[in-house]
């Protein structure tokens, strides 16, 4: 299989999840600012699990151009990340109706957590022990962190996932984890 079969289909599958994301917002009970407010919990989860999935794919386009072959198990790596991945729709869901739920927050954080452990994975297949991989492993710590101190404080979850996402798209512009 070419590099450039995996990255369609990892490129399909996430256009269709962020897609969905939009999907699952709710409208407004009355259409007024009032309404709007009312939702920005919805609004808030929304934003968050799409960039993050965003700066993710960002992240493979700035890095799989160095990738000249791929082993057998990269398009099975590739599966287990975009099965991950395709939770963001239902766990988004979970957080936007439940913010402040430790419950909810908490499988966010596990999705979050098997999404970037299933992307180190695939990046050390196809890349080895890049800048990238390092920081990726940085990355999972920080997220286990956050995800065992849910109970005190249930949004920290989402707030990481939301700076990780921030930290990659400038680690993208300065261009060092190619």
């Amino acid at each position: 299989m070419t590099k450039d079969r995996v990255t369609a289909f990892i490129d399909a599958v996430l256009a269709i999840v962020m897609t969905i994301l939009v999907l699952e917002l709710k409208a407004p009970a009355q259409v007024s600012w009032a309404g709007f407010w009312a939702l920005r919990d919805q609004f808030v989860a929304y934003a968050i699990s799409f960039f993050w999935i965003g700066t993710m794919w960002v992240g493979m386009h700035n890095s799989w151009h160095k990738v000249r072959t791929i082993s057998k198990t990269t398009p099975w790596l590739a599966i287990v990340l975009l099965f991950f991945s395709s939770l963001f729709p239902y766990v988004t869901k979970i957080v936007a109706d439940n913010f402040m739920n430790v419950g909810a927050q908490a499988l966010y954080g596990v999705v979050v957590l098997a999404v970037t452990v299933a992307n180190l994975f695939l990046y050390r297949s196809v890349l080895g022990k890049a800048r990238r991989t390092q920081l990726l492993s940085w990355d999972i710590l920080v997220k286990v962190i956050a995800l065992l101190l849910t109970p005190l404080y249930p949004p920290i979850m989402a707030i990481v996932t939301l700076l990780a996402g921030v930290f990659w798209v400038w680690e993208s512009l300065r261009g060092a984890t190619a």
